[in-house]
């Protein structure tokens, strides 16, 4: 029988609902954060990464469509760099091969955690002293590739944010070897969360 003398909770029983109701509370807490904080943000990075690989393949697309003389990349500063690739367009009934009259340029500027995309045509890489020629592919030095990825608001798109790192090998650039990419991606509302995507592709020397 309950003692109608006892009046309130005793000091155990305080603590006791005390523990739990901290723990309720955490709970709806961490369902509350999950839900409708970090899962639209694990939803937006899922399709970031996706982005990322689709860019990759593209890049995978150009290169492959490519030689070591339609190939040049550069540091820019101290953690920017520059990747410009000239495709083939095709290959004749003598084994000439011809050149598309334009550069494909990807870049990520210093302290930037943007990856920028230009089409560079004919009469653009002339500014930088380029002459593009569909008879035969054209390596810009470092001054021209850092000169067209330059200066270019409003005529570039930003292909991807979030990214912190975009490096590229150096090695192909003196023996005929795989050029090597690697990007590195990093939700900014989720440090944690990061993702990589890389590739390796041959570089033929004509």
């Amino acid at each position: 029988m309950i003692d109608p003398r006892k009046k309130g909770l005793t000091i155990p029983e305080v603590l006791i609902a005390s523990v739990i109701l901290l723990a309720l509370t955490a709970a709806l807490f961490t369902t509350f954060k999950t839900t409708f904080v970090q899962g639209p943000t694990r939803m937006s990075f899922d399709i970031s990464t996706k982005n990322l690989d689709a860019h990759m393949e593209k890049v995978v697309d150009h290169l492959k469509n490519s030689d070591s003389h339609g190939v040049a990349s550069t540091i820019w500063g101290t953690d920017g760099r520059v990747l410009s690739i000239q495709r083939q367009t095709g290959v004749d009934s003598l084994g000439t091969v011809s050149w598309e009259e334009k550069l494909h340029l990807y870049w990520k500027e210093d302290g930037d955690t943007g990856l920028h995309y230009a089409d560079i045509s004919k009469s653009e890489s002339s500014l930088a002293g380029l002459e593009l020629d569909s008879r035969y592919a054209t390596k810009p030095t470092d001054d021209q590739l850092k000169f067209l990825a330059s200066g270019r608001e409003g005529k570039s798109k930003t292909l991807q944010l979030s990214l912190v790192e975009f490096d590229v090998s150096e090695g192909w650039k003196t023996a005929p070897e795989a050029i090597e990419i690697r990007w590195v991606l990093m939700n900014p509302n989720l440090n944690e969360q990061r993702y990589q995507t890389k590739a390796a592709v041959w570089l033929d020397t004509p």
